[in-house]
């Protein structure tokens, strides 16, 4: 029986064995499929990486392209600013001088043929206007007065004239004459159109 035994038991040890070979290749199988399931998890996190980074690349080239784009616009922006503050500036100016030949198309649109204006003194800023002349007949001398202030005359422009001198040139045969107007305010000024400004 002793022998029965150990034969009895070779088989025992030989199912054991194969049982532990078995449990030892499943143990294998199951690491090698870790090992392998590891290897596809890392390839697809680098590869997943790797697209971000490319697409980080893509995002910082377009971005720089955007910022230069940027940089060129606020470069044009400075200049149309620089531009409308020039033309704002301009039309400034122009709206706020005296037109001094709005004074002198006045005149000349009120003086008889008669009448010879031989100088007219005007101050920036001021609404007194002094006229000298000279004239050979008083009747045209009141009738240039009356004239200055004719609104389809030189009455656009004036508001009161007076005669403040007259003297008697007897070499001449003519009387010279001082006639102060008095402008309406910002008579002299003129306000300009967009298409004036822009000539």
């Amino acid at each position: 029986m002793a022998e029965r035994k150990e034969i009895e038991l070779i088989p025992k040890e030989i199912e054991a064995a194969k049982s532990r070979e078995a449990r030892l290749r499943q143990i294998r199988l199951a690491g090698f499929g870790f090992f392998l399931l590891s290897f596809l998890i890392a390839g697809g996190i680098f590869a997943f990486s790797w697209s971000l980074s490319t697409q980080l690349k893509d995002l910082q080239q377009e971005s720089a392209k955007q910022v230069a784009q940027i940089a060129q616009f606020a470069d044009v922006e400075s200049k149309v600013l620089g531009l409308a503050d020039k033309s704002l500036a301009l039309t400034e100016i122009l709206t706020q001088r005296d037109y001094f030949s709005i004074a002198v198309e006045a005149v000349e649109a009120s003086r008889p043929a008669e009448l010879k204006v031989t100088g007219l003194t005007i101050q920036k800023d001021k609404t007194l206007i002094t006229i000298n002349g000279e004239t050979a007949n008083y009747i045209v001398l009141a009738a240039f007065l009356q004239n200055l202030l004719d609104i389809q005359k030189g009455g656009t422009l004036f508001t009161d004239v007076g005669l403040s001198s007259v003297n008697l040139n007897s070499a001449k045969g003519t009387a010279e004459f001082v006639i102060e107007a008095i402008t309406r305010k910002n008579g002299l000024k003129q306000t300009l159109s967009v298409e004036e400004v822009q000539e």
